[in-house]
């Protein structure tokens, strides 16, 4: 799982917590994660993870959301066995991420995305810090950034169907202020896109 910042990891680390360790906490118990048998902790740099999905073998994309001034905005490839970031995509800055098993594609809800690709002011989107928000797709074999598209204000959500089509719902153009092109791109009043790869 992901883990948006602890005091070893401020920026965020990726927690693998082994089922058979969880299945045996006694129902109706609270523990600590730091306490459960087997756990892996991988720090993510400068990441502030929002995202996360398996994909094959034993890749597992994580979107970050870096929130620091002039931080470049990412999702890391990571080995989810060992914590090894296999390679940084340079695309992120929102929240969900999904995987299609039919495309061997992740697609990313870039909805704080900036056309710099970087954030250039901190924080999220605002009138001063606007935003451009974009849905990236990355090919799961090359790991690389194979498409974008333009996508409405606060689409923070992703979701593919098996015969490929992508949904992502989104708020009107003006709220919450900072988006840069929802207006000239038509996306409004807010609603559900729906995009075809």
């Amino acid at each position: 799982m992901n883990n948006d910042a602890t005091i070893a990891n401020p920026h965020g680390e990726l927690d693998v917590l082994p089922a058979a360790s969880i299945m045996a906490i006694p129902a109706g118990t609270t523990v600590g994660f730091l306490t459960v048998a087997g756990l892996k902790r991988f720090p993510l740099g400068q990441c502030d993870p929002t995202g996360l999905v398996l994909g094959p073998g034993t890749d597992a994309l994580v979107e970050c959301r870096q929130g620091d001034v002039g931080a470049k905005l990412t999702s890391l490839v990571v080995n989810r066995t060992t914590g090894a970031i296999i390679t940084t995509v340079p695309f992120g800055g929102g929240d969900q991420v999904t995987y299609d098993a039919r495309s061997n594609a992740y697609y990313v809800a870039g909805s704080r995305w900036h056309a710099s690709g970087i954030n250039e002011l901190g924080g999220g989107c605002a009138a001063n810090n606007l935003c451009t928000p974009t849905l990236g797709v990355i090919d799961a074999s090359s790991r690389a950034l194979t498409a974008t598209r333009d996508i409405g204000n606060n689409a923070h959500s992703v979701a593919v169907s098996p015969t490929g089509q992508v949904f992502m719902p989104y708020s009107s153009a003006a709220s919450p202020a900072g988006c840069a092109t929802c207006t000239i791109n038509g996306f409004i009043n807010g609603g559900i896109s729906v995009f075809q790869f």
